[in-house]
């Protein structure tokens, strides 16, 4: 994931309700203050929404990321486990000797 994808989707989501709530005003016209509140409360929900569809996007992403480097991890775990248990066995048969 990068950054202009995330920016773009995060984008035409804010852009998408914008152009929603000026058709909306538009096409319904009302009282200034019938319509400044009506603007408030699509505002307010716009922006709810956004946050919930942006962090499931991110976790989308992100989630298989952590998946992954906790593999990567393990398996570098291991790698140092085999290689301190072979020096050992090595250091092991020095003193043997």
């Amino acid at each position: 994931m990068s950054r202009d994808d995330t920016g773009s989707f995060v984008g035409a989501v804010i852009l998408g309700g914008i152009i929603g709530a000026t058709l909306g005003i538009l096409f319904a016209p009302a009282k200034g203050e019938t319509t400044r509140r009506a603007i408030k409360k699509e505002a307010n929900r716009l922006s709810k929404q956004v946050e919930k569809d942006a962090k499931e996007f991110v976790n989308e992403k992100i989630d298989p990321v952590i998946d992954d480097v906790k593999e990567k991890v393990e398996d570098a775990r291991n790698d140092v486990d085999k290689y301190v248990d072979n020096k050992k066995k090595q250091f092991a048969s020095r003193l043997a000797e």
